[in-house]
């Protein structure tokens, strides 16, 4: 009898205001994936992909969430691009608000935030790709580069590696 491995479904749809709590990483192994399995103080539990600014055993809050001006300790990792700095590097981003996370989403990239256009409420981002792409100032991206940055360095010499 053959077993079928499943591996878990990384949810890209992550718009949340609860506080979130990083309780392990997983290495997704053929996708080349790090992802965090975050528990909500609501009760929810997904798997997110992890960004180099998560740490195990912390605590998460998207910018928007009323924990933030209550606990000032707690480190912000999901921004609206209204809020980002310009000149900051982003991942995960999504396009159009709710629409969930479709661009810079492989392992170690990120994107830099050129400039806002407030009478479009747009945000033109440089994509690793070095294309420049408008996105809405509304939608969400990670603050940071995507985790496994090293994921280049390592020589795939063989099939099935």
């Amino acid at each position: 009898m053959r077993r079928s491995v499943r591996y878990p479904k990384i949810n890209y749809n992550f718009r949340f205001t609860h506080l979130m709590f990083v309780s392990t990483f997983y290495l997704l192994p053929y996708q080349n994936k790090l992802v965090a399995l975050l528990f909500s103080s609501n009760g929810n539990v997904c798997y997110l992909q992890a960004s180099n600014k998560y740490n195990l055993f912390s605590l998460i809050s998207s910018s928007k969430s009323s924990y933030n001006k209550c606990l000032n300790t707690i480190p912000t990792v999901l921004y609206l691009l209204l809020y980002v700095k310009v000149l900051t590097k982003v991942s995960l981003v999504e396009l159009y608000p709710g629409s969930g996370v479709q661009y810079v989403r492989s392992s170690g990239t990120f994107a830099k935030f050129i400039k806002i256009n407030w009478s479009t409420h747009t945000a033109l981002l440089e994509l690793p790709s070095g294309v420049r792409k408008s996105f809405s100032l509304y939608s969400q991206a990670t603050v940071g580069s995507v985790a496994l940055r090293e994921k280049s360095l390592v020589r795939n010499t063989k099939s099935g590696f």
